[in-house]
């Protein structure tokens, strides 16, 4: 069966692996905000698991759950660089070089239909 992890962010799933906890998301939590408890299968995040085929109130597992407030979340970011205005350079360096490889296709193929829609999505501002 194995382990699962995911990050959520009001309970809709950012970031998902098996087996192991990817240890760059754990970077935002603290031991104290760790807390083992039991849960039915049939309480799983249906946006993470999807709606159990069957529902079976009975069957009961070990649950483990890290979770803070936002706002130390965003505190704990900034401490470690990951700073709004850092995350909007980024974003915008990457958008750049998008739009910078639509151009070389277009000038390379002038039936640029296939890709249109990508590009109108990365023009917008």
């Amino acid at each position: 069966m194995g382990s699962y992890t995911d990050l959520s962010v009001a309970g809709y799933c950012i970031l998902q692996s098996k087996s192991t906890v990817v240890p760059e998301a754990m970077t935002i939590f603290r031991e104290t905000d760790r807390r083992v408890f039991t849960r039915r299968v049939s309480e799983r995040n249906v946006l993470v698991w999807g709606v159990p085929a069957e529902l079976d109130d009975a069957e009961t597992e070990t649950a483990v759950e890290y979770s803070c407030e936002t706002g130390n979340v965003v505190d704990r970011l900034n401490v470690m660089g990951f700073t709004l205005g850092r995350v909007r350079k980024e974003f915008e360096s990457g958008r750049q070089a998008e739009l910078a490889k639509f151009e070389s296709w277009t000038e390379e193929d002038q039936d640029g239909n296939w890709f249109a829609d990508e590009w109108n999505l990365v023009k917008v501002r």
